[in-house]
């Protein structure tokens, strides 16, 4: 049997993947809502079916998390890339000495 815990554990790594490899803002929320309607599944398939009255109210819960966690990785994601970028343009030679 899984614990609550361990559910958790799965939907908030779903929720930083799915930042870290979506492009776009609206995959990332896709993502966001998918592992956000997860949680409560899991929680009603492999721990507990009494989890199945709260399913709406930890759905919405657990958006606001998921979104969180998969809106930081994105925006970590992004931050990385910029920096990447600006790096390789500061170690290109420069065109100053061509005639």
């Amino acid at each position: 049997m899984w614990t609550v815990r361990d559910a958790e554990h799965i939907v908030i790594l779903i929720s930083i993947a799915g930042g870290l490899f979506c492009a776009r803002v609206w995959s990332v929320a896709a993502v966001t809502a998918i592992a956000a309607l997860l949680f409560p599944t899991l929680l009603a398939l492999f721990v507990s079916p009494d989890w199945k009255r709260n399913f709406v109210a930890l759905a919405a819960y657990y958006m606001v998390i998921c979104g969180v966690f998969a809106f930081g990785a994105h925006l970590l994601r992004r931050a990385i890339g910029i920096v990447v970028r600006s790096v390789r343009r500061s170690r290109r030679p420069s065109d100053q000495g061509k005639v």
